[in-house]
């Protein structure tokens, strides 16, 4: 097993063993559901939601003083393997009764996690 994998295989573990601090979440948007029009040149957002599972934590002083992040922004934690798709800014993820627009989005070196910076929209 490759390192990659190996952090793939650690982040799934992560999500199942904190069962308790998953919550189950809809994400609407990323790029692959976009489709162009080569006649008219326009790009159709194509969103449509994918369940995916998130945990949501808060952000340290240190990461608040080093990105364009507020205070009352929540960081999110996807496995790579539940979007399928590149995220957008301004793409939204749903928990329950609550809406978070995406404001900054990264990919863990050994792609096996994405970090979000969400805002309640």
């Amino acid at each position: 097993m490759g390192l990659r994998a190996a952090f793939a295989a650690a982040a799934s573990a992560a999500f199942n063993a904190f069962g308790d601090i998953v919550d189950n979440a809809t994400y609407y948007g990323g790029s692959a559901n976009d489709t162009y029009d080569p006649a008219t040149g326009a790009v159709t957002d194509g969103t449509s939601g994918r369940s995916i599972k998130i945990i949501l934590t808060y952000f340290k002083r240190h990461e608040l003083d080093s990105m364009d992040v507020l205070a009352t922004d929540t960081k999110g934690l996807v496995r790579q393997s539940d979007l399928t798709v590149t995220p957008r800014v301004d793409d939204t993820i749903t928990i329950g009764s609550d809406t978070y627009r995406v404001k900054y989005f990264r990919m863990d070196p050994a792609h096996a996690l994405w970090t979000f910076v969400l805002r309640k929209a």
